[in-house]
């Protein structure tokens, strides 16, 4: 009820005035506890102790006094509890939107329920029931930690301990200390989030400067809205939303953001193949969807040093919005100092060679390093690797000097390659008249379905072994087989 669809259905369906039962379940959570300011009101009225104990009073009263006149007076008392119900409840919104409002009922008595869905069923109209139920039914350590529960990894089922291996931390965890760390330093720094306060992060900087923290519900659009209006008050609102998520606050981005050129920075988590979540939580799309909007600049860190460099560059930056994506996961582990400045659109040679230059983009840069180890141990193959940092702006002068080294040039990203960060390029050589072989390599055509990151990169050849299989098959290939790749 945090995203405006809802409204917009609820009235479309009031309008129309067709035969529906609209289920609210009001469980206090999304997927972080509920921020809905109407559903705060109404748990607010409906357990305070004066209405309450007004109720058990009525009650008690006419319980002493005859048959009759008892039911006569508790048939009066419900007709008025019912009218206070209408104005402390949802009710009166959904009356208003052309839907006869039932409830809260238990929405863990399924009896009842069963009872209620076979009385309305008979009703014509919209309706709407408003049940209300408790998340985390079962286990103790479900109802202690719903919102841990909501994405959980192998745990031991008798404790709800996770089954955690020693590895580096997450770009998740290093994103959201970084952040808290600059908050600390820079009072101008807001964070702002959709409901997803431990998935983005945002976490650390929650608990420990809570007052620059907002989270707005799943309300995407409102979010990135909500950062414009602080940017144009003078500070720096950081928008940390889920790659997948943040589509659907595409028109504020460029309306209410990009058109002003205010300086918002968008943090996309979960960029990229997620894993078990399938093709709704896929990040493959951001560099193509942020790419085409003028004025924006887009960087992807290849390991966590470089993601916090790139938050702090972000901080900074004044001109317009920036947006930086890292992977679901683990980093890569490499040691991180303090933060350093980066120069906006400039890329990095990480690895020279001589046979076949190898462009990759944010963590398909190590990928693409150990596929260089292997080209040369399995094949003999130098190739170069060009960890580009940037996909808007490009770096110019180091791909005019890639070019005229190499003539077969290889892009790997981990986004689709409609208008990724492997059509930049392709757009860079055509309007320089640039004459290499050119093979992107990235996200088919097609949705992804749902495994484990490692496998959906081993099958779309993404991994190290992939992406050398890749090379040496364009090497080996003809002119016109490259052309037709592009």
């Amino acid at each position: 009820m945090t995203g405006g669809m809802a409204y917009e259905a609820m009235n479309n369906i009031g309008l129309l005035k067709k035969d529906i039962i609209v289920v609210l379940n009001d469980n206090k959570m999304s997927i972080a506890p509920n921020v809905w300011s109407l559903q705060n009101y109404f748990n607010e009225l409906m357990t305070n102790d004066t209405y309450n104990r007004l109720r058990s009073k009525v009650w008690d009263i006419t319980g002493v006094l005859d048959k009759k006149t008892s039911d006569r007076l508790r048939r009066v008392a419900s007709k008025v509890e019912g009218g206070i119900k209408g104005v402390m409840t949802p009710g009166m919104l959904f009356e208003a939107l052309g839907f006869r409002y039932f409830g809260p009922v238990n929405g863990h008595n399924v009896v009842n329920l069963v009872k209620m869905f076979e009385d309305i069923n008979k009703m014509s109209g919209p309706i709407l029931l408003h049940i209300l139920t408790e998340k985390g039914k079962g286990p103790s350590y479900a109802t202690d930690h719903p919102q841990k529960i909501h994405a959980l990894n192998p745990f031991d089922k008798s404790t709800g301990v996770e089954h955690k291996k020693a590895t580096a931390t997450t770009y998740t965890k290093i994103f959201g200390t970084a952040l808290t760390e600059l908050a600390k330093k820079d009072k101008k720094i807001i964070a702002v989030n959709a409901a997803m306060p431990d998935g983005t992060g945002l976490n650390y900087i929650q608990e420990e400067i809570p007052e620059r923290y907002f989270d707005v519900g799943i309300a995407e659009q409102h979010a990135v809205t909500f950062c414009a209006g602080l940017a144009t008050e003078g500070f720096t609102p950081v928008a940390a939303i889920y790659s997948t998520f943040l589509q659907r606050a595409f028109d504020q981005i460029v309306h209410d953001v990009a058109i002003q050129k205010l300086p918002v920075v968008f943090v996309l988590d979960r960029a990229g193949l997620v894993g078990a979540d399938g093709p709704t939580h896929h990040g493959v799309f951001d560099l193509t969807y942020l790419r085409l909007i003028p004025g924006m600049v887009i960087m992807a860190p290849k390991d966590e040093n470089e993601l916090r460099n790139m938050l702090y560059t972000a901080t900074q930056y004044k001109r317009g919005p920036i947006a930086l994506r890292y992977p679901r996961g683990n980093a890569l582990g490499v040691k991180t100092g303090e933060f350093e400045k980066m120069e906006i659109g400039k890329g990095e040679i990480v690895k020279e060679g001589k046979d076949v230059a190898i462009l990759a983009v944010g963590n398909m840069v190590h990928n693409s390093l150990l596929a260089a180890e292997l080209l040369e141990k399995e094949s003999g193959i130098n190739a170069a690797v060009i960890n580009a940092r940037f996909v808007k702006p490009l770096d110019r002068e180091l791909l005019f000097d890639i070019f005229s080294r190499f003539d077969k040039v290889l892009t790997v990203e981990d986004n689709t390659i409609a208008g990724g960060f492997g059509s930049a390029i392709a757009e860079f050589a055509v309007q320089h008249n640039l004459k290499n072989d050119i093979l992107i390599h990235g996200i088919p055509d097609r949705f992804i379905e749902h495994a484990k990151p490692e496998e959906l990169h081993e099958e779309l050849k993404m991994d190290a072994k992939g992406i050398s299989e890749v090379v040496r098959e364009f090497l080996t290939k003809e002119k016109e087989y490259a052309k037709d790749k592009i």
